[in-house]
């Protein structure tokens, strides 16, 4: 049932969040606990609101926010090309007289991924109904709940055209829709002075709470990034290659601008939460919704947005060509059903069984074995797989 589901997530997360340090890795990787300065611990909600699976999309669907064009640097719109859906995004500016940083949060950039619009969909309700967050505000933040609507609308990854806009970052004015939509994202990431991009496992996926950064080759701008991911306030941080493209963090890393990703959970995990109404929580605040103000808090945005508690957290760092890439780490030899041998945030050792593939016709099972000795930072969470799917993620924490 729903409240079986929720529960488990409950102690899933207020266990993952107990994280301990790793040892030191050579060269191009490491591993050291660090604890943020300030920050608002994040915690699961505990208390069940009315907000049921069903209307979910209703709830997403408010229209309270803004259905704006592609816009071009002067701030025209472009008619002159045929965006068609992918013109059309959601967002919410807030802005203050006095001086700050250009805050970019976009959720939604896959349309299976529900706590992050729904955690960008809170704090734009914050906004709205506290004249104290407004008022007391420096700079200013843009909020993007839902970035590719025509994913969110077919409950999917991907839109109808089968592109993943995580994929196609600039994009192009003249490309298909999702191309399009990439470009006119490109205009807000490379407008902004900061930017963080929300994300979940997805409809098969579970993430271990984290937050990400490329290791960008700017010595300055990569500190800039490692803080932010710190500040977020999630038990695990990640730095990956930064030679991977296609993706926002790509356009934001060839802009100049500071940029983090952050995973939270997925699959019936994350409906679980959904279902509860988890992101709507004040006492404490969700964990996505906490890191987004931890962030405002960190960049000097609002001094009194949320309570300091200082959580550790584990800090990777991973160089290698191709790190980051969730979708092809470990991939099924096989197609069929799937059967996990490990737990999400478990430590495993290299040739550990990670998970078995069963034939649905016959006895033959395939093994997954680990690659290399580290944290079960993903796992799939869905009884079909096929081959080539990624089975698990495991950052490597020692030599």
């Amino acid at each position: 049932s729903p409240a079986l589901f929720y529960l488990s997530t409950a102690a899933f997360v207020l266990k993952t969040c107990a994280v301990q340090s790793r040892a030191i890795g050579p060269n191009r990787f490491e591993s050291k606990t660090l604890v943020p300065n300030r920050l608002q611990r994040p915690q699961l909600f505990t208390l069940k609101t009315e907000l049921s699976l069903p209307n979910i999309v209703n709830h997403l669907d408010d229209r309270s926010t803004m259905l704006i064009p592609m816009i071009t640097e002067n701030g025209h719109s472009k008619s002159d090309i045929n965006m068609a859906d992918a013109a059309l995004f959601e967002l919410r500016q807030f802005t203050s007289n006095r001086a700050g940083p250009r805050l970019l949060i976009i959720a939604g950039i896959h349309g299976d991924e529900y706590l992050p619009m729904l955690a960008v969909k809170e704090l734009i309700d914050r906004f709205d109904s506290h004249a104290e967050l407004r008022e007391g505000l420096h700079g200013s933040v843009t909020l993007i709940p839902i970035a590719n609507r025509a994913a969110y609308r077919r409950g999917n990854r991907c839109g109808p055209d089968g592109t993943d806009l995580a994929r196609v970052f600039p994009g192009t004015p003249t490309g298909d829709a999702t191309e399009q939509l990439a470009c006119a994202l490109s205009d807000q990431i490379s407008r902004s002075d900061y930017f963080v991009d929300l994300h979940s496992g997805g409809t098969e996926l579970c993430v271990f709470p984290l937050a990400g950064y490329t290791l960008h080759r700017d010595p300055i701008i990569l500190e800039q990034q490692r803080k932010l991911a710190i500040a977020f306030g999630l038990p695990f941080v990640w730095g990956t290659s930064a030679d991977l493209q296609g993706r926002s963090l790509s356009l934001a890393r060839d802009c100049g601008v500071p940029a983090i990703y952050v995973e939270y959970l997925g699959a019936y995990r994350e409906l679980a939460e959904a279902m509860a109404g988890a992101t709507q929580s004040r006492k404490p605040d969700h964990p996505l919704v906490a890191g987004c103000l931890n962030i405002m808090r960190h960049l000097g945005m609002h001094s009194e947005i949320c309570e300091s508690l200082p959580e550790a957290c584990d800090v990777v760092e991973d160089a290698r060509p191709g790190t980051g890439h969730m979708q092809v780490s470990h991939p099924a030899p096989a197609t069929g059903f799937f059967i996990a041998a490990v737990e999400l945030g478990q430590f495993v050792s290299q040739g550990e069984l990670l998970a078995e593939i069963v034939c649905s016709t016959s006895n033959s099972k395939k093994q997954v074995l680990s690659q290399q000795s580290g944290r079960v930072v993903v796992i799939r969470d869905y009884p079909r797989i096929n081959i080539g799917d990624a089975v698990a993620v495991i950052p490597i924490t020692s030599s």
